[in-house]
């Protein structure tokens, strides 16, 4: 019991085994899970998402309570929560940004509000539990020797494919994957990440 007043819901948010090769925070370059204060997942609600928001004592642990006033069925979540998710029966549709700003390491926002740019992931819902699976992959950057005030840009770039903007995953798949297509559009074929 985490003694949390005022909320109608409370659920237990883990994930996949093994946790090492996850990413909602790695702490140290070492790969470890750990969820961030901040973090918000949302809980699936006829055709939008009901957001449900870590508990502070959880932050930096790899098993979060996150509280809030959704309705916990059988239904699905997704991380990381936005208000302009949509859901069409099994069909979401989110939006990916053109460009990510991290200001902090990894290790040092485990129980700050920070860096919570994370690929998006999803679960089912059982039992007042949800274990997370990724929806695409992820990548981890490692810089060393910097000068201090060093801002390092780092821009990724697709041929063909687009790396930013609408997506869709399918729920009802066994294993949900993030559908992408070619884009003939070039500012949808690259993203931004901003280290400062």
């Amino acid at each position: 019991d985490l003694g949390i007043d005022g909320f109608g819901s409370v659920l237990e948010a883990k994930i996949e085994a093994p946790a090492d090769n996850t990413k909602v925070g790695f702490s140290n370059g070492n790969g470890s899970f750990f969820w961030t204060k901040g973090d918000v997942i949302g809980v699936s609600s006829q055709n939008s998402f009901t957001p449900m928001t870590l508990a502070e004592e959880c932050a930096g642990k790899q098993v979060g309570k996150f509280v809030g006033n959704a309705v916990l069925t059988n239904g699905y979540v997704l991380y990381p929560y936005n208000e302009n998710h949509v859901l069409n029966g099994y069909e979401v549709e989110f939006n990916l940004p053109p460009s990510y700003t991290y200001t902090s390491l990894d290790a040092e926002y485990a129980s700050a509000e920070g860096n919570s740019h994370n690929a998006p992931m999803w679960g089912r819902i059982i039992s007042n539990t949800v274990t997370f699976r990724h929806l695409g992959a992820v990548i981890a950057v490692m810089s060393t020797n910097l000068p201090a005030e060093t801002d390092l840009i780092l821009e990724l770039t697709s041929g063909s494919k687009k790396l930013n903007g609408s997506f869709s995953a399918n729920f009802a798949e066994f294993e949900p994957k993030i559908s992408t297509s070619a884009s003939s559009i070039d500012s949808e074929k690259k993203v931004t990440i901003n280290f400062k």
